[in-house]
């Protein structure tokens, strides 16, 4: 079954030293504002534009979702060009493929609940932050990218899944927190800065810029990083102390209301388990003034998996 939750989000770090380390598991951090990039038009986008409205290819994403984790997977293959491309890990980037992981998840998870938490839509581009419901002190996240053609067909399909663990760095899960305000203009405004800035934090290791475009309450969903400013500032000085070097990649982007999400890449070398070369999806919620008030991502390992593929 799958339903749509009223209201959702949260994310961010808050200590140092020995919770540095507890984050290095895996956590991404998305910020915005200033330092070289500037704030872009209200209507500017890098996302192709479709004649389809936005709330046809939100409702075309959710249902094709549906139909996907539904034991009969009905009218799936209605929802997708000829052309259509997988991206996902663990499905042979096929269709077939998407459609026999799925199968696999629902036959194993017997009567799991998908809940979508939150919705972006920009140009072409859908994303979905998905609950897996396995029981009631189980879950697994999912976050999920569609594009789609002129016609509201779903030509590309990228997702990221990490289960959720039951000890946890901070009070939040990996779904609740703030919904998306779509009222607001603020995301697709400060969407560049913000990636931006997440790529100098990550590539430079910047303490600085972190501390500038980040709410010192920045609010984490990460299960590995706690609350504050201080637990990113944190693992970005851990990984330097140590001489490891991370390299971010962003391969897609989009921005809707006061949320910004990027699909990215990181790698560590040395290799940092569970943050080694992972495919990541970063969500972040942004006040009014374009800072970074809250996170979430979903991480997974791409194991040697062929990134021609994978992005």
């Amino acid at each position: 079954m799958l339903s749509t939750h009223p209201n959702p989000a949260l994310f961010l770090s808050g200590r140092v030293s020995s919770a540095a380390r507890r984050l290095l598991a895996g956590c991404c951090y998305c910020l915005p504002l200033l330092l070289g990039t500037a704030c872009s038009d209200d209507n500017a986008t890098d996302t192709a534009t479709v004649p389809v409205d936005k709330e046809t290819l939100r409702q075309n994403a959710t249902s094709f979702y549906q139909a996907l984790y539904s034991p009969a997977q009905t009218n799936l293959d209605s929802y997708v060009t000829t052309d259509y491309v997988e991206h996902q890990l663990n499905t042979g980037f096929t269709l077939a493929g998407l459609k026999t992981y799925a199968q696999n998840r629902t036959q194993a998870r017997g009567a799991a609940r998908l809940i979508i938490h939150r919705t972006l839509v920009q140009g072409d581009l859908v994303a979905l932050h998905v609950e897996e419901q396995v029981a009631a002190d189980s879950s697994v996240a999912h976050m999920a990218l569609f594009r789609f053609d002129a016609n509201g067909k779903i030509t590309a399909h990228w997702e990221a899944v990490q289960g959720q663990p039951r000890r946890r760095a901070n009070p939040n899960t990996m779904f609740d927190g703030a919904a998306v305000n779509y009222q607001s203009t603020i995301g697709i405004r400060s969407r560049e800065a913000i990636v931006a800035a997440e790529q100098r934090a990550f590539n430079s290791y910047d303490t600085l810029l972190v501390r500038q475009t980040h709410t010192p309450e920045y609010i984490q969903h990460n299960p590995l990083a706690p609350n504050g400013v201080g637990g990113l500032i944190g693992l970005l000085t851990f990984l330097k102390s140590q001489g490891i070097t991370t390299t971010l990649t962003t391969y897609q982007q989009l921005a809707e209301g006061d949320f910004v999400l990027a699909l990215n890449n990181y790698q560590t070398k040395p290799g940092v388990p569970g943050f080694t070369d992972p495919i990541g999806f970063d969500l972040i919620r942004v006040d009014e003034t374009g800072k970074a008030a809250e996170h979430w991502d979903v991480l997974e390992e791409l194991n040697g998996a062929d990134k021609s593929k994978v992005f």
